[in-house]
């Protein structure tokens, strides 16, 4: 059976074999153990409670309870932008009309913003690919 749970200190060389199967896209999870480890040390005092809301994150791994074998990795970041600049893209379009001309132009673009500072965010979301 497949089960989410808390990361642990001992799962971070399984963490570091999945780290090496992500091609190096997926930033959130390095291949670096130093990394890895101290993220896994802030997720166990976000546990624990000792950390204020803006450092919280919780880290969870996939695991196959009859193996022991970490299969995936996900996280929740608790609240983004409250100590660092925290931007995304808004969807939207822009649109140059003229009845008169007969023109219409709608054009997708993309907004920067930061409507989402202090809200959660579900992050380093990857499956073992075997």
């Amino acid at each position: 059976m497949m089960v989410i749970r808390p990361v642990e200190r001992s799962d971070v060389s399984a963490l570091m074999q999945l780290a090496s199967k992500t091609g190096g896209g997926l930033t959130s999870l390095p291949a670096n153990e130093a990394t890895l480890s101290v993220r896994i040390e802030r997720a166990i005092k976000t546990w624990q409670g000792e950390l204020p809301k803006s450092e919280q994150g919780y880290v969870f791994v996939l695991e196959d309870s009859e193996s022991g074998t970490v299969a995936g990795i996900c996280a929740i970041e608790v609240a983004v932008g409250l100590n660092d600049p925290w931007y995304n893209y808004r969807v939207g379009t822009l649109v140059h009309a003229s009845k008169e001309l007969n023109v219409y132009n709608a054009l997708p673009t993309l907004f920067l913003s930061n409507d989402h500072t202090g809200s959660s965010e579900l992050c380093t979301l990857f499956l073992d690919p075997e």
